[in-house]
């Protein structure tokens, strides 16, 4: 059995004769948000109305339980996400900073979002309210929303469920209206996972000059980060093949890239496969299926 989800372990742990298989794999659970305004091919260099502010993007970080989500909605079968690479040589480990709602009330407090009447926050006559966007019918990640938008409300945000099907939301371009491309989002949660190599990842998603527009669509920097610095080390770790000198200029760019609060990095996804208890000389490989040893098992009688 391969490909498990996290909300089959109970049963597979439960099954006489067979063993679970639990290990980390590269693809990373976020929630991006939204810089530039909220509208069809948005202006990079606008400014969200409210995610504009990285007061607010830092607030709705610390009002984000990732522990208690994994514990109770992933069966504890995933680890909090800290960057979108989290597997290889590449990978940049530095959590984000932890649950502290308390924190989150105090940064928005001293950035001046106050608190209405009904609870929900407003600056210079601007609602803090947002939209939050994740494929239609995936459960685990409407639960997660569900979570979130009672978090984000007990600080003082009100967010609106807006999910759309993954044939738009994921359709990876234009004319297939993905409101990543086009701009039409404020917060969208979804999975990616990046090659073996985090070049092909790391460029087209974080580079300034990767900012979707209508006259180029083509690149994923979907939240519109821009970072002079972070360009440079992308460039940089494009044009040598020194893998240490690499791995520095990646994790400045994570490093830029955190710092600047765009992406709540929620959870690591793991590969789970269950097989035979008996079965002998598998072996865990994070980018290979699990059948890519077979020629080494064998059955213990």
């Amino acid at each position: 059995m391969w490909n498990l989800t996290e909300a089959q372990t109970p049963d597979v742990e439960k099954t006489a004769g067979l063993a679970l298989q639990v290990v980390p794999g590269p693809t990373v659970e976020r929630i991006e948000l939204n810089t530039a305004e909220n509208k069809e091919y948005t202006d990079p260099n606008s400014v969200h109305p409210v995610l504009g502010d990285i007061e607010m993007r830092k607030a709705l970080l610390y009002a984000t339980p990732k522990q208690s989500i994994i514990d109770k909605l992933l069966f504890g079968k995933a680890k909090p996400g800290s960057s979108p690479v989290s597997q290889g040589w590449a990978a940049y480990k530095e959590p984000q900073e932890g649950y502290d709602p308390t924190k989150a009330n105090a940064t928005l407090d001293k950035a001046g979002w106050v608190k209405g009447s009904d609870g929900i926050r407003s600056k210079g006559g601007v609602r803090a309210s947002l939209t939050y966007a994740t494929t239609t019918g995936d459960q685990l990640r409407e639960r997660v929303q569900q979570v979130l938008v009672d978090e984000w409300k007990a600080i003082g945000v009100e967010v609106k469920i807006q999910n759309q099907p993954s044939s738009v939301i994921l359709s990876g371009s234009c004319t297939g209206k993905d409101p990543r491309k086009l701009g039409t989002f404020d917060l969208l949660m979804y999975a990616s996972t990046p090659s073996i190599d985090p070049h092909s990842t790391i460029l087209p998603r974080y580079h300034s000059k990767q900012i979707p527009t209508q006259a180029d669509c083509s690149g994923q920097n979907y939240t519109r980060f821009k970072n002079p610095d972070a360009d440079k080390a992308i460039e940089e770790a494009g044009s040598t093949l020194d893998i240490e000198k690499r791995k520095a200029a990646y994790a400045k760019v994570m490093k830029a890239l955190n710092d600047a609060y765009v992406i709540i990095w929620m959870y690591d996804r793991a590969n789970i496969d269950a097989r035979a208890s008996g079965l002998q000389g598998w072996q865990a490989n994070v980018w290979r299926r699990f059948t890519w040893d077979v020629q080494d098992w064998w059955l213990k009688k």
